[in-house]
This record gives C-alpha cells, structure tokens and sequence, in this order.
C-alpha cells in the first residue's frame, strides 16, 4: 500500500490508501516530478529504480504444425454446428409448433401465456423474425480469420482493419493482402499469401455473398451483416477461445496434450515458425511478410525452432557408440555386442574355439583384442578400465 498526499504546502492534506502497482508507481512518480518542477522538492524518490516492479515476461510460444490444424478444424465445427443461445426461450421445433398453430387462428395472448413469452417475443416469432432459417444468424468467417490470423500472420487489429478492396484474390500466383494501417511504419506492407489461404478467404467472401453481408469496397472483411467491423475481444472470446477449448477436447481425448495458452499473437508467431521452415530459415523474407521493424521478435522464433529442428543428432549419437563398439569387439551381429565377461567354452554345431580370446572388462585372459589400446593414465602409466 502507498500513500498518497498533496505535495504541495499550500494544499489541503489528504491522505489515501492505494494498491501499491505498476499504475500507481507511474501517477505517483508523475506527480512528484511535478513537484520537482515547481521546485517543492528536490528530489523525485518515485523514480527510485529499486521501486520499480519487474514483472517477469509471459512465456511466449507457438502451435506445432498439426495443433494448428486441429485448431482450423475445431473453429470450422463451430462455425458449422447448430446455433444455440442461452437467450431462447423456445426450440425451433417449439417455434415452428406456434407458427401453425398461428395460422389455424389460435391468438398470440393464448400462445405467450403457455410458452411464456413476451408480446414482443411473440410479435417477432410470428412475423418470422427469430427462429426462421431466413431469420438465421450464420457464422461467417470463424474459420476464415482463425486461417488468416495463422496462415499470414497479421495481427489482429491489422486483420480485423482490411476492407474488401484490400485483398486480392483473383490471381491465384499473385494473391496477397494489403495491410494499409498498422502500429509501425514497417507494419503498412502487401502480405503473400498461401493458394490454402487463398481457398479459404474466396469460400469466405462466398458465404458473405451468399448471406447477404456487404462486399463493397469499402466494406470490412470480416464484418457483420450491418457491415460494422468485427470486434476484437469478440473474435478472442467467441471464436478463438471456444475453438481452442473444442480442440483440447478433441485432443485428450486422442491421448494428446492440450493446447498452451492460445491468442491472436500466438497464431502470428506460428505463422513466423512454420514460413521459417518452409524458406529455410529466409529471416528477412518473413520478418517483411509480418512487417516487423526489427527482426527480434523473429530472431526469437528462430532460436526456438532451433530446439525443436529435426535433427539426426541422435542417430549420429549411436553411431559413434556403434562404431567404438565394433572397435572392442569387431563386428557383432547383435545390436549390444557380447555380455560382458569371457566368453562361453562351448559353442553351437561345433565351433571351435577361436584363436585369440577377446578380453572383457571383467576377464582374467592379458590378451587384447584387435584394435584395442589400453588407456593410458597422463603420467603415461596404464590405467584399468572400470
């Protein structure tokens, strides 16, 4: 807790009691340089370095290649299913029950009092307003901005901001996007897109098409059927979060680990890890495509992928214990060599025994297999191997 008092002399005194964090370290220190400048005080002991609360990063990461196809997949079924709303009072069938019976002349007074609907409710249902087909609020575009977000990598403000004339997609060589507001100067870019990508923006703008959503120039693309642009906390609370929650379940219950903590910004630097993979690592190619000043954030996807790079280090790791293998003992036909003391006296179909015994570490013969030097000690003595 801090407290908190008028630096000035001439002021009344008043004294509060506030949570002691990152805001109110920001206030107080403005205040008090204030107070500096006005020469009240000498010094500004808010700006004290000590003071300051270092909060550490949050781990940022990035989906595997297939976690983000389950997660494409998981928002397409969500953008397919049935639509269900806390808010209904009745079942479609239920609706289409009153309806008839609407038009065999029963009253809508009659009808409201047994299902327990409102006159408006009533009034709506009858003129075919809810609970029609045509009435229907279809989910347009969930899977589609879930692909763009990871699939090209804008952020969501940028995604969120395109207008129809901003995406090109009648030229499937030359398909890309254009980013004409971002945070930085960089961030104002044309974006390649993939032919997948493509595919789905072009069954997007069909839905739009087809559902009566504007497809003006100068309409969203991705917006609602009044043509307002779509919200950003709705896209992470609707769409993302119940996509990522439908694809957990998809996964545990394959036996699969869940999906970490999903954002927009998470889908952006999956889409920095997979184009790193696919130019081999061409840093200043994608660090263009997401429109980044500098090229920390994608440096730091870099080194990540580094960790979890296929390599054949572990297959080379092998090799070189199979190699000094086959140096003690020459070659095996098992994948172990022999056990580790001398060797059985008595051999199948009458093998004889052969002329030079191979040592063991635990063998009492002073002869030396072939190829097999004693470590030596660095005073230059033999030393025994334990």
């Amino acid at each position: 807790m801090v407290v908190l008092m008028s630096a000035w002399p001439n002021h009344a005194w008043t004294w509060t009691m506030l949570p002691l964090d990152r805001g109110m370290m920001r206030l107080l220190g403005q205040i008090l340089a204030q107070a500096a400048k006005d020469k009240v005080r000498e010094d500004n002991p808010a700006r004290d370095p000590e003071l300051k609360i270092r909060v550490p990063k949050p781990a940022r990461t990035f989906l595997e290649i297939d976690q983000l196809v389950v997660l494409l997949d998981a928002a397409h079924q969500l953008q397919t299913a049935p639509r269900t709303s806390k808010r209904a009072k009745v079942t479609r069938e239920q609706a289409a029950e009153i309806r008839a019976r609407l038009g065999q002349g029963e009253t809508q007074l009659a009808l409201r009092r047994e299902y327990g609907l409102s006159a408006g409710s009533m009034s709506m249902l009858a003129q075919g307003k809810t609970y029609s087909d045509a009435a229907r609020s279809d989910r347009i575009g969930w899977r589609a901005v879930c692909a763009m977000l990871g699939y090209a990598g804008p952020r969501i403000a940028e995604t969120l901001d395109i207008l129809e004339r901003d995406v090109r997609l009648h030229d499937p060589n030359a398909a890309r996007l254009w980013i004409a507001d971002s945070k930085t100067p960089a961030g104002v870019r044309h974006v390649e897109i993939t032919p997948s990508l493509r595919d789905e923006l072009l069954s997007h703008r069909a839905d739009k098409v087809r559902h009566g959503y504007p497809t003006h120039p100068d309409a969203p693309f991705f917006c609602t059927r009044s043509g307002k642009r779509w919200d950003e906390s709705n896209v992470r609370e609707r769409i993302l979060q119940p996509a990522v929650n439908l694809a957990n379940e998809c996964l545990i219950a394959c036996g699969l680990p869940p999906l970490p903590h999903v954002t927009p910004h998470t889908l952006r630097r999956t889409y920095v890890s997979i184009m790193l993979l696919a130019t081999n690592f061409d840093v200043t190619y994608v660090q263009h495509q997401v429109g980044h000043a500098e090229s920390k954030m994608t440096l730091d996807v870099y080194s990540q992928l580094l960790d979890r790079r296929k390599r054949d280090h572990g297959v080379a790791f092998d090799a070189l214990l199979t190699s000094a293998r086959s140096t003690l003992y020459g070659s095996q036909n098992e994948a172990f060599g022999p056990p580790f003391g001398p060797l059985s006296p008595g051999k199948p179909n009458g093998a004889s025994e052969p002329a030079e015994q191979t040592s063991s570490f635990a063998g009492t013969s002073n002869t030396r297999p072939a190829r097999f030097e004693l470590a030596t000690s660095r005073s230059g003595g033999e030393r025994s191997i334990h």
